[in-house]
């Protein structure tokens, strides 16, 4: 049960990667002015690729703050429902952690790095 829930909740951030990056390009249009007048002021492409990879990561750490918060409002119900303990994010382990810090990595890279060289 648990690996089966693994695999959808990997679908469903893959699901919403694709969905990011198609709508940051799709609105792009609406940035090209500001994209501009960076580069008239001086930017230069690597402070814009930057941005563009600075912006979702900003967006996948709040994301994590929230999940953090849900987590341990739900984790009761998901521990009844799945028939075992689930433990409480403060008493995470360092491997957790680290693989926590890796899909944060990987999901902010992931959904900013074709926008970035993109749009700049």
């Amino acid at each position: 049960m648990i690996v089966t829930l693994l695999c959808i909740a990997a679908f469903i951030l893959l699901m919403t990667i694709i969905n990011f990056v198609n709508i940051h390009i799709g609105t792009s249009s609406y940035r090209l002015k500001e994209i501009g007048l960076r580069k008239v002021f001086g930017g230069i492409k690597f402070q814009l690729i930057v941005q563009h990879l600075l912006e979702p990561f900003l967006l996948t750490c709040i994301s994590v703050a929230l999940s953090f918060v849900l987590y341990e409002l739900l984790s009761p119900l998901f521990g009844l429902l799945l028939n075992t303990k689930i433990e409480t994010v403060w008493s995470f382990v360092a491997n957790n952690w680290l693989l926590l810090i890796a899909v944060m990595l990987v999901v902010s890279v992931l959904s900013g790095v074709y926008p970035a060289f993109t749009l700049s």
